[in-house]
């Protein structure tokens, strides 16, 4: 099976997100460093899910803790 790639463009439609938000979540390490190609940008959509994993893991502990100190 092959790796997919997306392009910064496609990570931020998947996410949402606009591009200085795309790389401001690059920078404080929420979402992987994207692989330079000579001049283009890919990430690798397997990591980019893998990110997301590790948030979705991460959100119920921060309610978990907002709950218990009400």
């Amino acid at each position: 099976m092959s790796e997919e790639y997306l392009t910064p463009d496609d990570v931020m439609q998947r996410l949402h997100l606009t591009r200085s938000s795309l790389y401001r979540r690059i920078q404080d390490g929420t979402l992987p460093k994207p692989i330079k190609l000579g001049h283009l940008s890919r990430f690798r959509a397997s990591e980019i899910e893998e990110a997301l994993d590790k948030l979705a893991q991460r959100r119920p502990e921060t309610f978990s803790r907002r709950q218990a100190a009400q």
